[in-house]
C-alpha cells in the first residue's frame, strides 16, 4: 500500500517517516505547495478518510510555472504507478505536502 511504500523507500536511506499517511503526515514538517521539491512526501484525501489524509506519494518532479508535479505512489490494485498532479482523480484529493524530518 502507499504508507508502506514511502516508508520502505526512505527506510532504505534509513530515515523513519511513520508507518502509516496519517502518521507521515503529521510527524513530518508542512510546507507551502509553492515550495515542494522533488523527496517531499505529497498527501491525498482516499474514498474512505472521509476528507482527511487516506494516500501518500513522493515528489518526482516539480514545474512551479504551472503549479503542478509528478509523484510516485502505490495502491493495491495498480502497483507503484507515477501519476501527475493534474490527474481529475488526484486534482480533486490534495490535502498537501510535507517536507521529511532528517
Amino acid at each position: 500500500d502507499c504508507s508502506g511504500f514511502t516508508s520502505y523507500v526512505y527506510g532504505q536511506n534509513n530515515i523513519s517517516i511513520g508507518c502509516y499517511s496519517r502518521d507521515q503526515y503529521a510527524r513530518n514538517i508542512p510546507i507551502k505547495r509553492s515550495e515542494m521539491e522533488p523527496g517531499d512526501l505529497v498527501f491525498f484525501t482516499s474514498p474512505g478518510s472521509r476528507h482527511g489524509v487516506g494516500h501518500v506519494g513522493i515528489v518526482m518532479d516539480v514545474d512551479p510555472i504551472n503549479d503542478t508535479f509528478t509523484f510516485i505512489h502505490a495502491s493495491s490494485k495498480q502497483g507503484v504507478t507515477i501519476t501527475h498532479s493534474t490527474d481529475g482523480y488526484y486534482e480533486r484529493r490534495y490535502v498537501g505536502v510535507r517536507r521529511v524530518k532528517r
